[in-house]
């Protein structure tokens, strides 16, 4: 292998390495993970009108929180589901509050995610989440160590 050959090979590799240790980053945090919280927030109450599938009037919101929902990207999952669905962006952070609204009917909803599409009836709400600054720990990658090449000049 000449010299050129041999150096157009290691930057290959060297950009290959490259994706390779940036390729978890790439990933899409479009799914949340929630955690049972304690929150030491004083009980208060509140009184909201939400919307969603339909709008609800009088709702009761209770704090303090009881969980608390981050953003995840998720990988390896066994069997591979059917798919579908929607893709989505980076979800955030969310607190979310015990809610409790005045009965009321509401519709069926029809649901397409990466588990097959189906419908379903909800019932009444049980939380509201609102959106929350949480700092996330920085992921890192890690990096295979330095090679040592032999010297080579270019012609």
């Amino acid at each position: 292998m000449n010299i050129r050959a041999r150096a157009t090979a290691l930057l290959a590799a060297g950009a290959c390495l490259a994706l390779l240790a940036t390729g978890a980053r790439a990933q899409s945090f479009d799914h949340l993970k929630c955690y049972k919280a304690k929150d030491p927030a004083m009980k208060k109450t509140y009184t909201a009108t939400l919307t969603g599938l339909t709008a609800e009037s009088g709702c009761i919101i209770k704090v303090p929180g009881k969980m608390l929902c981050v953003q995840t990207a998720k990988s390896a999952v066994s069997p591979a589901p059917p798919g579908g669905g929607p893709s989505g962006t980076d979800a955030g952070a969310f607190m979310c509050y015990k809610v409790k609204c005045p009965r009321g009917a509401l519709p069926p909803v029809s649901v397409t995610d990466q588990f097959g599409s189906r419908s379903l009836a909800p019932s009444s709400a049980k939380f509201v989440c609102a959106p929350a600054d949480v700092p996330l720990p920085t992921t890192t990658s890690t990096l295979l160590p330095p090679t040592t090449l032999p010297p080579t000049t270019l012609p």
